[in-house]
């Protein structure tokens, strides 16, 4: 559940003048206000369940650690022991980077710099950087993370579920053109959504 969350920041300028807004999204200056109010509630609801997805994760990591030891970290290392121990760590530290970005501080915008941002975890991260290439870089490894480790964790499912069904092949077939399939579906539809999507182009829009 947790990894599924595109985790967003907390903070959407509200202060920015009328006409910033109707610049930025073609909109009458009362509609562009409006949709930013909008905005504002679903990023803040976001960083919310952002906050309670990574205390739910810590507390799963503190209860559980002494079963990991003995389980887990003793044991020798094969493929199995690779995957938990990558998704585990991987996850836990996407989350915290995640709601740690969202605290990054911004300076305040100035009008003759910027006509209009939304904020969300990794452009916030993005904005203390300056070039294109920086921000692209940066958001690509917060998404990227995201669909890796979700396909990891799907394998692991897929695996559970194939044994369960006493290891019959033509389930693990199925699976697994499934997971290939979704797999597929994941990757071109997050690749189309940032190519269009204009908050890679910067942290932020400008004149």
């Amino acid at each position: 559940m947790c990894t599924s969350l595109l985790l967003l920041s907390n903070f959407v300028y509200l202060s920015l003048a009328p006409e910033y807004l109707k610049m930025a999204l073609n909109l009458p200056a009362a509609a562009a206000a409006q949709a930013l109010i909008q905005a504002t509630i679903a990023l803040r609801a976001a960083i919310y369940l952002a906050v309670i997805s990574l205390c739910l994760l810590v507390y799963d990591y503190v209860i559980t650690i002494d079963q990991e030891v003995k389980f887990v970290w003793s044991q020798r290392w094969s493929f199995g022991k690779a995957v938990y121990i990558f998704i585990r760590y991987a996850t836990l530290s996407m989350m915290a980077g995640h709601v740690a970005c969202i605290h990054v501080p911004i300076p305040p915008i100035s009008s003759g710099t910027c006509r209009f941002t939304i904020m969300t975890a990794d452009i916030a991260l993005c904005y203390l950087f300056h070039s294109q290439r920086s921000c692209r870089i940066i958001e690509g490894i917060f998404v990227w993370s995201q669909v890796v480790i979700i396909i990891a964790g799907s394998s692991v499912l897929v695996v559970r579920t194939w044994l369960l069904w006493g290891g019959v092949r033509w389930v693990l077939a199925a699976l697994i053109g499934g997971l290939a399939l979704a797999s597929v579906l994941s990757i071109y539809f997050v690749y189309i959504d940032m190519e269009a999507s204009f908050l890679t182009n910067g942290a932020l829009i400008s004149h």
